[in-house]
């Protein structure tokens, strides 16, 4: 895996204050860091079969489902 800074690694960790403001109940543990991880092609086809989940659970009532964000991006890092 590429080296990444620490600034761009390392979970901002914010005042008690502004954490209880955006969550509801405690922060996961796993909230120490952020691991970037190369790109993996399973997340494609992990998405595929999530879509088909969705899709046949929700039918007509689900208008489109969408792979975004970095995970989405062939060849792209992702967090």
């Amino acid at each position: 895996m590429a080296e990444y800074p620490q600034d761009v690694v390392q979970r901002f960790h914010g005042t008690p204050e502004q954490v209880d403001a955006g969550l509801v109940g405690e922060p996961p543990r796993t909230w120490a860091s952020v691991v970037i991880e190369e790109y993996d092609r399973a997340w494609a086809q992990r998405f595929v079969a999530l879509r088909t989940s969705i899709v046949e659970t929700l039918g007509d009532v689900a208008l489109g489902v969408e792979h975004v964000g970095s995970t989405a991006v062939p060849g792209l890092a992702a967090k």
